[in-house]
């Protein structure tokens, strides 16, 4: 599986300090990935609640020139997004006219819950990904927050992923569609999948075939 040609990209949400981009780091240094030999790459970015919406796009453009990199050369792509990273992933790949991505995982996502306007719909239908996981944490306060009208104000996002879970899921297509509820992940808040506690847990699940 992990022959040299197949990469992982794990894109952050907002930075907890934005002036520390190399942060998000510890995700890719995690012992399971370094084990295993399994390239990875930290897509950093620095942002903040009041101006998350307004960079969205220079994020976007970044992370798919990033992509794009290793798309060109035909390696197996594979996406961790958490947060705010859902909605760069996401308008990454579409910038790019989806290409293809073996695994695409959606954690706590901040983006859109709806797969239509998504554009996962059609790369599903063009078979440009080959799963999709979304994950929901049940005690997930901060997605509580951007469904509220003034999350909605500043996220520019109706009706969060990591809140309501996928929906307008094409039918033909909803066993590519994965969703985590249960255990652990009914137990966690916003970001305790990152937990040095859970990692390991967390990130096992992420590569199990």
């Amino acid at each position: 599986m992990y022959d040299g040609r197949t990469i992982w990209f794990v894109i952050r949400g907002i930075a907890g300090h934005p002036s520390d981009l190399l942060e998000w780091e510890f995700v890719v240094r995690n012992k399971i990935i370094t084990q295993l030999q399994i390239p990875a790459i930290a897509i950093s970015y620095a942002t903040n609640f009041w101006s998350v919406w307004q960079n969205r796009k220079n994020r976007a453009l970044q992370s798919a020139k990033n992509i794009k990199e290793f798309s060109a050369r035909d390696w197996r792509i594979n996406i961790i997004a958490h947060s705010e990273g859902t909605v760069v992933a996401t308008d990454a790949l579409q910038l790019l006219g989806w290409p293809r991505v073996e695994a695409l995982h959606l954690v706590c996502g901040a983006c859109d819950s709806d797969f239509g306007r998504l554009g996962l719909n059609d790369a599903l239908r063009q078979d440009r990904i080959g799963a999709i996981h979304c994950y929901m944490a049940g005690h997930d306060t901060a997605m509580q927050f951007e469904n509220l009208t003034l999350g909605r104000m500043l996220f520019q996002i109706h009706r969060p992923l990591g809140l309501h879970g996928p929906t307008n899921v094409n039918q033909m297509f909803k066993e590519k569609v994965i969703e985590h509820w249960e255990y652990p992940w009914d137990t966690y808040g916003h970001s305790t999948c990152w937990e040095k506690m859970n990692m390991d847990r967390t990130m096992a699940g992420f590569l199990s075939p």
